[in-house]
């Protein structure tokens, strides 16, 4: 997953480059990531320490903001630039080819089911809901009279 840096973007320093591809990458796949641990893999040693690090100009404090959210559940690993062969290519790939894709749209993907949501609805479900004549869920009646 990637895109093509704007024109102001290119005259960016390298941290902050990296930075705002991390940015761009969570906010792509926040709703897959909202509330899950996950890791992020970069060659860029600077974003290890992103979150404590001073912000030196306002896209750095902007994106700091931005990735607040994720602190507790995103974990940084420094991994050498060698060793991304794997994800260098796909990195490589803008997604210009995508765009009409409507699973990449905020509200598309919203109702994308996921497996965790799946989970935590069951665990809600009480069997007393369950209409098994019409298939469907019952409006709160739980007395044997209404099934």
């Amino acid at each position: 997953m990637s895109r093509q840096l704007k024109y102001s973007e290119s005259r960016y320093e390298a941290t902050q480059t990296e930075c705002l591809c991390l940015v761009w990458a969570l906010e792509k796949l926040h709703y897959y990531l909202e509330g899950a641990a996950f890791e992020v893999y970069t060659d860029c040693t600077a974003l290890k320490s992103l979150l404590n690090m001073k912000a030196t100009n306002r896209h750095m404090l902007r994106w700091q903001i931005a990735i607040q959210e994720y602190r507790g559940n995103m974990n940084i690993i420094y991994k050498e630039g060698k060793s991304h062969t794997n994800a260098d290519g796909l990195s490589r790939w803008p997604l210009d080819h995508v765009k009409s894709n409507p699973a990449y749209e905020p509200e598309v993907a919203a109702k994308i089911p996921i497996h965790f949501m799946e989970i935590e609805r069951r665990k809600n479900f009480r069997f007393s809901e369950w209409a098994p004549e019409s298939g469907t869920l019952d409006s709160g009646n739980t007395d044997s009279e209404g099934t």
